[in-house]
C-alpha cells in the first residue's frame, strides 16, 4: 500500500491550526456570555484577532508538526493496520499537543487563562479526530 505521510500529516496539522481558534473562540463566548458582562472583555475581540492567532499558531506549533510528521513516519513503518496506525498517531498526536502546552504552561509560571486552556482542550480534540479524517493511505480501506 502507498503511503502520503508528508502530505497526510501536513493536512491534519494546517487543519488544526485553522480550526482549533475557532472551538477556542467558541469555549471563550460561551463563558463569558453567561457571566455579568465586562467592559474590560469584548466578545469579539478574539474573532477580529483570528488571522494573528492563526499565524501565531502555526509558528509556535511548527516543531510539534516536525515531530508530528516524524511520527507518523515511523508509525506507517512499524504497523500494518491502519486502524492500529490511526490509533497510534491519534494518540501520540494528542499527547504532543497537550505537552507542548504544558511546557508552555510552565514557562508561563503562575495562572494560566481559561482560554489558553481552551485552546489545548481545541487542538486536542482537533489533532485527535483529524487524525482520524484524513486518509493515510492512497487507497485506503479498513484492515483489522
Amino acid at each position: 500500500m502507498e503511503y502520503s505521510e508528508f502530505k497526510y500529516s501536513l493536512k491534519v496539522w494546517l487543519t488544526c491550526v485553522v480550526v482549533a481558534p475557532v472551538i477556542m473562540m467558541i469555549c471563550d463566548y460561551s463563558e463569558n456570555s453567561i457571566r455579568p458582562p465586562s467592559p474590560y472583555h469584548d466578545n469579539f475581540e478574539l474573532l477580529s484577532a483570528y488571522p494573528a492567532i492563526v499565524f501565531f499558531g502555526s509558528i509556535c506549533s511548527l516543531p510539534t508538526y516536525l515531530f508530528f510528521f516524524l511520527f507518523v513516519k515511523i508509525t506507517v513503518n512499524c504497523t500494518t493496520s491502519i486502524v492500529r496506525m490511526k490509533s497510534i498517531i491519534s494518540a501520540l498526536g494528542v499527547g504532543l499537543v497537550a505537552g507542548t502546552f504544558q511546557l508552555f504552561f510552565f514557562l508561563m509560571g503562575g495562572g494560566t487563562p481559561n482560554v489558553f486552556i481552551y485552546s489545548m482542550i481545541a487542538s486536542c480534540l482537533c489533532i485527535g479526530w483529524f487524525s482520524w479524517f484524513y486518509k493515510l493511505a492512497v487507497d485506503e480501506k479498513v484492515n483489522y
